[in-house]
């Protein structure tokens, strides 16, 4: 769970980085966004097919 903005894109890179391709995520635009920069942003894997992102909206 992210703790403040930005949180998220770190956490999601860091398990990128360490091997993790299944991410699903909970919230609006910004979890999105903030998620989908931090798979892009990792340095350790190149961006491939089997990476998996589910970006689930929040109601609420």
């Amino acid at each position: 769970m992210s703790k403040h903005s930005g949180n998220a894109t770190q956490l999601v890179e860091e398990a990128v980085s360490e091997g993790i391709r299944h991410i699903m995520a909970v919230g609006g635009d910004g979890i999105a966004h903030q998620v989908i920069n931090g798979i892009v942003q990792q340095k350790k894997y190149p961006l491939q097919r089997n990476h998996f992102c589910a970006i689930a909206p929040r109601h609420g």
